[in-house]
């Protein structure tokens, strides 16, 4: 994400609240033999998911098989509770603000909000781990 993007979540008047689930996997990956720069993606990770407006849940990698694994996608939602996902693709992106869609999506990210993700704490702590074994 940009700097100009980030400013929405990090602007001291009305930030944007942000709720991130993510594999684990993508905080493993080097960026063509060069770890420092995944080390400064998984800092930046970690100082933006302790403000009081961004939320990290982290997908553990033993846990392969759930509502997510067919593909991010993300839910905007606005402040009369409605929302529109939004899905990237190969070619293209998707996006439906049609109510029954929104609703199996809503659903999906509660499963793996509830039941697949790691909590926020556990999340924390396993980048806190990532973090201190990339200095090593």
């Amino acid at each position: 994400m940009n700097a100009a993007r980030q400013s929405i979540l990090t602007r001291l008047s009305a930030p944007f609240d942000l709720h991130v689930v993510m594999q684990e996997s993508v905080l493993l990956n080097e960026f063509d033999g060069q770890p420092h720069i995944m080390r400064e993606q998984r800092r930046r990770l970690r100082e933006l998911g302790a403000r009081p407006n961004i939320t990290v849940q982290i997908v553990p990698l033993h846990r392969s098989s759930h509502p997510g694994s067919n593909g991010d996608f993300t839910i905007l939602t606005y402040g009369g509770g409605e929302a529109t996902v939004y899905s990237e693709l190969l070619t293209s992106s998707v996006m439906t603000n049609d109510p029954a869609e929104v609703g199996v999506y809503r659903a999906a990210m509660e499963v793996l909000l509830a039941d697949v993700a790691l909590s926020v704490k556990d999340s924390t702590s396993l980048l806190d781990r990532l973090l201190d074994e990339s200095v090593a």
